[in-house]
């Protein structure tokens, strides 16, 4: 029985690139949808600025294998969200602010991407994050997302 991941290893390498870049991108517009209107609710804290009076720009947490076996998926997706985030700052961010994506290289590690993510919220208190291409480092991260009530959107 041939499963969706089968199949999608089974495409060329031109092709999967195509189909990682598009799902970066569909992910990333979700992602500016859901970190807008979770901006736009909040304005119980003031939002901090610059010295020169620049707004404090919306830290996304970007992890993924970006080395290793699954490294193709990590940076293919990985790309996709660098585009994205370039063509939102190019037309003012969200809400004004600039896009800071931190990027974090989990390797394919369940215990190494649980220790990004939970540097993304308590050292760079990220906003959201994107990524995650493999389903045991998701779940290793899912509870400090949860925990932190960051939101996540994972490939």
């Amino acid at each position: 029985m041939r499963t969706a991941y089968s199949e999608f290893m089974s495409l060329p390498i031109a092709q999967k690139r195509r189909a990682l870049l598009a799902r970066a991108l569909v992910l990333l517009s979700l992602g500016r949808a859901g970190v807008g209107a979770c901006l736009a609710a909040a304005p119980a804290t003031p939002l901090r600025s610059t010295p020169g009076g620049e707004r404090e720009p919306v830290r996304i947490g970007v992890s993924g294998p970006f080395t290793g076996p699954s490294a193709p998926m990590g940076l293919s997706m990985r790309t996709g969200i660098r585009i994205a985030a370039a063509e939102l700052n190019a037309t003012g961010g969200i809400l004004g602010r600039r896009i800071q994506l931190l990027e974090g290289d989990d390797e394919a590690s369940n215990a190494l991407g649980a220790r990004i993510v939970r540097e993304f919220i308590n050292r760079d208190r990220i906003v959201a994050g994107l990524g995650i291409v493999n389903t045991g480092v998701a779940l290793a991260c899912q509870r400090h997302y949860q925990l932190a009530r960051v939101p996540v959107i994972t490939s």
